[in-house]
């Protein structure tokens, strides 16, 4: 028996996980109750016992990217990290696929601990991450301490609305890079409509490496800065919005100033009370399949930028009563291709 988990399970005849005579050399292994069973006598076993189960620490049933169903491991799971990689030498994939070792240690059980499962769409801290009870702030709260790149994703079948009682920040502490993977923007949304300031504030580090911020397949509403901005400098990121629902935010979609890169593939932002995108003294834009469409403000604010590009994009319906409705290029230059600005209205002609 070696990086595997036996736990969970229960026996009318006394034995609930393990019984008989295991080899000598077996090690590194979870077992919940290990009584009925002699040779599992390494240190490196973790085991308790029918009186007293160790919990395995499993996430439930499900698919987890894998063409078969698994069980993934909760995010203080026990069996993280605590195999021998000799033993998983030979094996470069778990179950599913992807890469068998994450973190510098082999997870024991048939799956690599790779991404963090958001369990509930309550907004808390409250240090609870078992199953049904780890938030997205505290998914990002745990990431921030993990020296390795992270990825947060949503439990199967967590759909509804996160309402935020504030922003999430993502910012200069965080020592990898982070993704964010909703489950669909018709899925999930996240609201923070009880606060004036943006819902995703980031920040970083003009003196750190670059790292990137991929947000994808979220709608985000009820914002009073900004769906997302930047909170000081933002030098060191690179800002990717993917498949993302910018709607209905009171003081605009994306506001990124002093800056690092962004780009925006297959989204729209569109009913806010302001601007589409402003971009300011910054580094590239790639926006690419998006449309920025029918907000009270101006689609395409640029200032002291020159790598921007609009790809097989739509800029229309946008209204400012400030300045022009469609694009502002100020100390800026862009390269538009395959795309559309029209019907916008504004106080600049």
């Amino acid at each position: 028996l070696a990086n595997s988990i036996v736990a969970g399970n229960t026996s009318s005849l006394g034995a609930d996980d393990v019984s008989g005579t295991f080899a000598a050399a077996s090690g590194s292994s979870l077992i919940g109750a290990i009584d009925g069973s002699t040779g599992l006598t390494d240190p490196t076993i973790l085991a308790g016992t029918r009186a007293a189960p160790l919990d395995a620490g499993l996430m439930p049933l499900a698919n987890y990217g894998a063409p078969t169903e698994t069980y993934a491991l909760e995010v203080d799971s026990l069996a993280l990290n605590s195999g021998d990689n000799l033993a998983a030498a030979s094996l470069a994939f778990d179950q599913r696929g992807v890469a068998r070792v994450v973190g510098g240690n082999v997870d024991l059980g048939a799956v690599e601990y790779q991404t963090t499962l958001v369990s509930t769409l309550v907004d808390e801290d409250d240090g609870d991450y078992s199953n049904g009870d780890l938030s997205l702030r505290e998914a990002i709260s745990l990431a921030k301490v993990s020296a390795d790149a992270d990825v947060i994703e949503f439990a199967p079948g967590l759909v509804g609305t996160i309402s935020l009682a504030d922003s999430l920040y993502i910012d200069e502490g965080f020592l990898g890079d982070l993704t964010i993977t909703g489950p669909g923007a018709d899925q999930l949304t996240l609201d923070v409509n009880t606060i004036e300031d943006y819902l995703f504030a980031l920040s970083g580090d003009a003196t750190s490496t670059i790292v990137t911020r991929p947000i994808s397949d979220l709608t985000l509403t009820g914002a009073e800065a900004a769906a997302v901005g930047t909170v000081g400098t933002g030098a060191s990121m690179a800002v990717q919005l993917e498949r993302v629902n910018i709607l209905d935010n009171n003081g605009g979609g994306v506001s990124i100033v002093e800056g690092g890169d962004l780009t925006l593939v297959d989204s729209e932002i569109s009913g806010n009370n302001g601007f589409a995108v402003r971009y300011h003294d910054s580094g590239d834009l790639q926006i690419t399949g998006s449309a920025l469409v029918e907000n009270q403000g101006v689609g395409l604010d640029l200032h002291d930028t020159f790598d921007v590009a609009l790809v097989n994009s739509t800029v229309a319906g946008n209204n400012s009563t400030l300045a022009a409705g469609g694009l502002i290029l100020d100390f800026a230059t862009i390269d538009i291709v395959n795309s559309t600005v029209t019907d916008n209205t504004g106080a600049i002609t």
